[in-house]
């Protein structure tokens, strides 16, 4: 029974330093959604058309529809990790989304460099009706011609 006992103990150390520890997102609750549009390097909404997985992530590109702060072109790329459990926001092609992202200012001309994260207030357009009364319209992004 000792024995037993003994090899049980060595087992369950060796399980214990071999598996990796695992690591969720943690997030805060995310502020109210005229803060987080304050906060935020660009806010828009827009229906994914493309989602290639890169070195670092995903990239997702977005037609956008409307916007409210940050986006003047058509189609925006941006980035998110892949998965919710490093934090990326899980994005449909085909879908609507309104995105609050965050990134560096662009420079005049240029398209800023974007990402997203389940910590955002980032979400389907089916669950964004709250967000839109409280930000208003936004601006129609007209196509490019």
């Amino acid at each position: 029974m000792r024995r037993f006992c003994a090899f049980g103990m060595i087992v369950l150390v060796l399980i214990s330093t071999i598996a990796a520890p695992a690591s969720a997102c943690s997030c805060l609750r995310p502020p109210e959604a005229p803060v987080a549009l304050a906060g935020s390097t660009a806010v828009f909404l827009g229906k994914v058309t493309a989602i290639e997985r890169g070195k670092t992530g995903l990239q997702i590109t977005i037609e956008v529809d409307r916007a409210w702060k940050g986006i003047a072109t058509k189609t925006v790329s941006l980035n998110t990790a892949p998965d919710d459990g490093m934090c990326g926001y899980h994005f449909e092609i085909g879908k609507s989304y309104l995105v609050y992202a965050n990134g560096d200012k662009p420079k005049e001309g240029e398209q800023p460099k974007l990402s997203t994260n389940i910590c955002t207030r980032t979400c389907h357009i089916d669950q964004a009706g709250d967000d839109l009364k409280a930000i208003g319209e936004g601006k129609k992004i007209a196509d490019a011609k």
